[in-house]
């Protein structure tokens, strides 16, 4: 009698996708190096004035949405982790911003 392995993970773009863009957003927002994040030194360089956090929290969602999306892929459940993760830590600290 064979058993089906159901949990069985594929190779997929999306999958990678989710993982490198929740590693992106939360090297965007939570990296500093003098005093600055790391996107508004990439954002400054490349003379755009956006604020960062929108940014992070935008490729947070998306990197949620694909790894829901696509969760039978690699990489999925790691970047829906690592993307909950941050937008938890970006609520927080904007909460802690407006009530400071």
């Amino acid at each position: 009698m064979k058993t089906k392995n159901h949990n069985k993970k594929t190779f997929g773009r999306f999958g990678i996708l989710s993982f490198i863009l929740s590693l992106l957003s939360m090297s965007l927002y939570f990296t500093c190096i003098g005093g600055k994040n790391l996107g508004e030194i990439l954002f400054s360089y490349l003379d755009i004035h956006f604020p960062i956090y929108i940014l992070s929290v935008l490729l947070s969602y998306l990197s949620l949405y694909l790894s829901i999306k696509y969760k039978n892929q690699h990489g999925a459940t790691q970047g829906k982790v690592i993307s909950s993760i941050t937008l938890v830590l970006i609520l927080i600290l904007i909460l802690l911003q407006l009530f400071a």
